[in-house]
């Protein structure tokens, strides 16, 4: 068992040395070790686009369970979510919040309950806890069907074309009002202008 106390720790930046071939960081575990807390929250692994990456990789090849288990407070509840995983056959997922077990009787239902009491989905966890290098120009390449895809994610596509709607609708009132209190300001000018000549 392995502790790793981020309490307060703010961002964290992983780095590494592979001992076993030179002073490389590849294969050093700074994935492993960035992918446990996403696998455990979300039940998915390092989000990279790896097509040989699965669920079961998170057994390592000693050993024949992995289990991890996140601790931390959800607006001041303690909790703990515990994931576990065989190599040859299911696992499990457990969630306590302020003392309570809302385990369910399913891994799906329980994975369910984290995402309402954390008030986000596992697709905007699994997009904020890793930062790789694969990912991280991910928005600004992105075209624009796909940026609408992902900020859809965070809020509702509908509420977006809403605030634009109402964005259009306030500019152009706006521009009425600007194009009225200008032509209010020419005849006042005007005015004044003809009260000079008369003195």
């Amino acid at each position: 068992s392995v502790n790793y106390p981020l309490n307060n720790r703010g961002l964290v930046l992983l780095r590494g040395v592979n001992k076993d071939g030179g002073a490389d960081s590849n294969g050093s575990g700074k994935t492993s070790l960035a992918m446990a807390t996403l696998w455990t929250l979300t039940g998915t692994t390092d989000p990279r686009p790896l097509q040989d990456a699965k669920v079961s990789d998170v057994v390592n090849d000693l050993s024949k369970t992995a289990k991890v288990s996140v601790r931390g407070t959800l607006n001041g509840d303690p909790f703990v979510i515990t994931r576990t995983k065989g190599a040859s056959r299911g696992g499990g997922l457990a969630f306590h919040l302020d003392g309570k077990d809302l385990t369910t009787q399913s891994a799906k239902e329980t994975q369910l309950m984290i995402d309402e009491k954390l008030g986000v989905g596992t697709q905007i966890l699994a997009r904020t806890i890793f930062h790789g290098q694969h990912a991280i120009n991910g928005l600004l390449e992105a075209s624009d069907v796909k940026l609408k895809e992902e900020l859809s994610l965070i809020v509702p596509l509908s509420l977006w074309q809403d605030a634009t709607s109402l964005a259009r609708n306030r500019a152009r009132a706006a521009a009425q009002n600007a194009s009225e209190l200008s032509g209010m300001i020419t005849l006042r000018t005007s005015d004044l202008n003809d009260l000079k000549r008369r003195r």
